[in-house]
């Protein structure tokens, strides 16, 4: 059948990354609370921080480069609709 491509989905947190992860939480936290007011459409708002906050945490507990970009993808993709809905400023600075 061939070589293996020798992915391995491990995720683990050590002396680098657990600072990023606490930090990420921390941030996660206060952006939930800053959005505390939301009017129109929380639950997809929520569901999309969510998402973010999965592949950001996803991107610094992984163990393998592979699943490093994956999940740096996963953590992409929530980032248009969130900024481009729920941006309370000007949406042109917003690359």
């Amino acid at each position: 059948m061939g070589e293996p491509l020798g992915i391995h989905y491990f995720n683990g947190a050590d002396g680098f990354n657990l600072p990023l992860i606490l930090l990420t939480g921390i941030v996660h936290f206060t952006g939930v609370l800053t959005m505390w007011d939301l009017r129109g459409r929380v639950k997809e708002f929520f569901a999309f921080a969510f998402v973010l906050v999965l592949g950001v945490f996803g991107f610094f507990m992984s163990m393998d480069l592979f699943f490093l970009f994956v999940w740096f993808d996963v953590s992409l993709f929530p980032m248009y609709p969130l900024i481009a809905i729920w941006e309370r400023h000007a949406r042109s600075m917003a690359p």
